[in-house]
């Protein structure tokens, strides 16, 4: 358990207490089963589940990102929505 991230020695036990034995326990609960584990709220339960997507499917989170951290210039965007509406000025 403590191959999660943001998960130590006390986190473990509590989730350990509580049936988690493995991260894919985690991965096959609901956030609310996890927060049932001694001490865990609804944030710390989210952060878990989700290291534990990272850890067994990264794939998955690899799938939810961005696929290009660059911000759009406004100038980007504008010169797009100029040619958009030329080209259906001309339809």
């Amino acid at each position: 358990m403590e191959d999660l991230e943001g998960v130590g020695e006390k986190i473990a036990g509590a989730l350990r207490d509580a049936g988690f034995n493995t991260p894919e326990n985690i991965l096959n609960s609901s956030i609310e089963e996890i927060m049932k584990a001694e001490g865990i709220g609804e944030k710390t339960a989210e952060k878990i589940f989700k290291s534990a997507q990272k850890l067994l499917k990264p794939e998955i989170i690899a799938e939810a990102e961005p696929e290009s951290e660059e911000p759009v210039s406004a100038e980007a965007t504008e010169g797009k929505e100029i040619a958009e509406e030329k080209s259906e000025a001309i339809s």
